[in-house]
C-alpha cells in the first residue's frame, strides 16, 4: 500500500473559529468514476484527482482535499489472500499500511468491525453490487512523516475493506485525516489539521456506503 497524507496546524483563535464554522457547513458531493468507470464513488467536491498532478499506480485512485484539511482518499485493488480470515483482515491491512508509512511502532487501533454480508444488524448500508461480500472497517492513528521527513504528524486512518474471493481481489478504501502537525513538518505550512473525529468518521462512512462496482470485468 502506498502512503499518502497532507496537512497544517492552526495557530490563532480566529483561524480556529473559521475552521469550526467551515466544518459545520454541509458538504457538497460529486460522483467520480474509478478505473475507467468500472466503479463509482461519491466524495466531497473539495477533493481533487491527484493523477492530474503526478503518476498514480494503475491499481490505485487517489484524491486529496485542495482547500483546507489535506485529508486524502485512496482506493486500491490488491490481491485476495485466502490465508487471512475475515476476522483478521482489517488489522492486517491497517498494519500493512502502517509499515508502508514507517509507522508500525507508532500506530494504535481505536475501532474495528466486521460487516457480514446482508446482515440486518449492520449499521451501514451498501450498494447491492457489494452487499453480498464480506467487508470490514478499522480506525486508528499513525505517526507519519510527509515525504519521508524526520518530523512526524499524527494522522487518523480510516480503512474499509471489501473481500472479493471469487475474483481473487480485495478493494481498500482509506481516508487519511491529519489531526496533529509537527511544526517542523512541511505539512504544517499547507493545511489545517482537523479536530472533530466524529465528523470525520461520519464522512468516511458516507463515502464508503456510496461505493459501487459497475463492471466486474475489472477484476479479470
Amino acid at each position: 500500500m502506498e502512503p499518502l497524507y497532507f496537512y497544517k496546524k492552526q495557530e490563532t483563535k480566529d483561524l480556529c473559529s473559521k475552521k469550526h464554522q467551515t466544518m459545520q457547513t454541509v458538504e457538497s458531493f460529486h460522483t467520480v468514476e474509478l478505473y475507467g468507470g468500472a466503479c463509482l464513488l461519491s466524495i466531497p467536491s473539495r477533493f481533487i484527482d491527484i493523477s492530474q498532478f503526478r503518476q498514480i499506480s494503475d491499481h490505485q485512485e487517489v484524491f486529496a482535499d485542495s482547500e483546507k484539511t489535506d485529508q486524502s482518499i485512496i482506493v486500491e485493488i490488491v490481491e485476495y489472500d485466502s490465508q487471512i480470515s475475515d476476522q483478521n483482515i482489517a488489522e492486517y491491512h491497517f498494519k500493512d499500511l502502517a509499515e508502508a508509512n514507517d509507522a508500525l511502532e507508532n500506530c494504535t487501533i481505536f475501532h474495528q468491525q466486521l460487516l457480514y454480508p446482508t446482515n440486518t444488524q449492520n449499521s451501514l448500508h451498501f450498494d447491492s453490487s457489494i452487499d453480498t461480500f464480506s467487508k470490514a472497517i478499522i480506525v486508528g492513528t499513525q505517526q507519519v512523516a510527509k515525504y519521508k521527513e524526520t518530523a512526524k504528524n499524527i494522522v487518523n486512518v480510516y480503512l474499509f475493506i471489501i473481500r472479493l474471493p471469487q475474483y481473487q481481489s480485495e478493494i481498500l478504501i482509506s481516508m487519511n485525516d491529519p489531526v496533529l502537525l509537527n511544526p517542523q513538518s512541511s505539512a504544517s505550512t499547507n493545511a489545517v489539521a482537523t479536530s472533530d473525529a466524529s465528523a470525520s468518521m461520519s464522512l468516511f462512512q458516507q463515502i464508503v456506503q456510496s461505493f459501487k462496482i459497475v463492471d466486474f470485468e475489472l477484476f479479470g
